[in-house]
């Protein structure tokens, strides 16, 4: 069985989201499969938070500070 680890990945700038999802995604194996459920730019907020707490999902910040 492969388990899912759901990240929310923020950035300062839409190249980096792109960067870091793709990296992130690049880290998989065999046993846990990383799967970048929403990216964007601009900093952590509210929503960010309410959408990785409904989806057991974790918050990756690249060059931003939460609001």
């Amino acid at each position: 069985e492969i388990r899912e680890l759901g990240i929310v990945v923020r950035a300062d700038t839409q190249g980096s989201v792109q960067a870091v999802s793709e990296a992130l995604e690049r880290l998989s194996t065999e046993k846990v499969r990383l799967r970048v459920i929403h990216g964007s730019a601009g900093e952590v907020r509210e929503t960010d938070v309410s959408l990785a707490m409904a989806s057991n999902a974790v918050i990756i910040g690249f060059n931003v500070r939460p609001t």
